[in-house]
Protein backbone atom coordinates (compact mmCIF):
# COMPACT_ATOMS: atom_id res chain seq x y z
CA UNK A 1 0.00 0.00 0.00
CA UNK A 2 1.20 3.46 -0.71
CA UNK A 3 1.84 5.30 2.33
CA UNK A 4 2.49 9.37 2.22
CA UNK A 5 4.05 11.08 5.20
CA UNK A 6 5.50 13.44 4.26
CA UNK A 7 4.59 17.51 6.15
CA UNK A 8 3.25 20.10 4.14
CA UNK A 9 6.75 22.76 3.96
CA UNK A 10 4.61 26.17 4.23
CA UNK A 11 5.18 29.00 6.98
CA UNK A 12 2.32 28.60 9.47
CA UNK A 13 -0.66 31.65 8.56
CA UNK A 14 0.09 31.55 4.68
CA UNK A 15 -3.07 30.32 2.75
CA UNK A 16 -6.05 32.50 2.42
CA UNK A 17 -8.02 29.46 0.90
CA UNK A 18 -7.77 25.39 0.51
CA UNK A 19 -10.56 23.67 -1.76
CA UNK A 20 -10.23 19.59 -1.70
CA UNK A 21 -12.72 17.93 -3.81
CA UNK A 22 -13.28 14.12 -3.60
CA UNK A 23 -9.71 13.58 -1.60
CA UNK A 24 -10.05 12.99 1.81
CA UNK A 25 -12.24 10.08 1.77
CA UNK A 26 -9.06 8.22 0.54
CA UNK A 27 -7.28 8.85 3.42
CA UNK A 28 -7.26 6.94 7.09
CA UNK A 29 -9.48 8.55 9.40
CA UNK A 30 -6.19 9.36 11.44
CA UNK A 31 -4.63 10.69 8.29
CA UNK A 32 -7.23 13.16 7.29
CA UNK A 33 -7.90 13.96 10.95
CA UNK A 34 -4.16 15.10 10.92
CA UNK A 35 -4.39 16.92 7.18
CA UNK A 36 -7.05 18.73 8.60
CA UNK A 37 -5.40 20.40 11.61
CA UNK A 38 -1.94 20.77 9.49
CA UNK A 39 -4.42 22.61 6.98
CA UNK A 40 -6.06 24.58 9.87
CA UNK A 41 -2.67 25.89 10.94
CA UNK A 42 -1.65 27.00 7.65
CA UNK A 43 -4.97 28.94 7.11
CA UNK A 44 -4.82 33.28 7.97
CA UNK A 45 -7.68 34.09 9.58
CA UNK A 46 -10.97 35.03 8.03
CA UNK A 47 -9.36 32.70 4.94
CA UNK A 48 -11.67 29.35 4.27
CA UNK A 49 -11.42 25.63 4.11
CA UNK A 50 -14.16 24.04 1.09
CA UNK A 51 -14.25 20.16 1.60
CA UNK A 52 -16.06 18.51 -0.89
CA UNK A 53 -16.71 14.23 -0.25
CA UNK A 54 -19.02 12.17 -1.50
CA UNK A 55 -22.87 11.81 -0.15
CA UNK A 56 -22.44 8.43 1.81
CA UNK A 57 -26.33 8.50 2.55
CA UNK A 58 -26.70 8.59 -1.27
CA UNK A 59 -24.89 5.86 -2.49
CA UNK A 60 -26.48 3.58 0.42
CA UNK A 61 -30.22 4.55 -0.62
CA UNK A 62 -29.41 4.10 -3.94
CA UNK A 63 -28.10 0.60 -3.31
CA UNK A 64 -30.81 -0.81 -1.43
CA UNK A 65 -33.00 0.68 -3.89
CA UNK A 66 -30.97 -1.61 -6.63
CA UNK A 67 -31.36 -4.55 -4.27
CA UNK A 68 -35.43 -3.48 -3.84
CA UNK A 69 -36.31 -3.24 -7.69
CA UNK A 70 -33.95 -5.63 -9.13
CA UNK A 71 -32.44 -2.69 -11.36
CA UNK A 72 -29.03 -2.56 -10.66
CA UNK A 73 -28.86 1.42 -10.40
CA UNK A 74 -25.18 1.31 -8.92
CA UNK A 75 -23.81 0.44 -12.60
CA UNK A 76 -22.60 3.35 -14.67
CA UNK A 77 -22.22 1.00 -17.75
Amino acid sequence: MYRYNKRLTLPPNSLQGVFTEHCLEHLHFGKCVKLLRELYNLLTEGSWLRVVVPDGELYCRKYVESIESGVNVMHSG
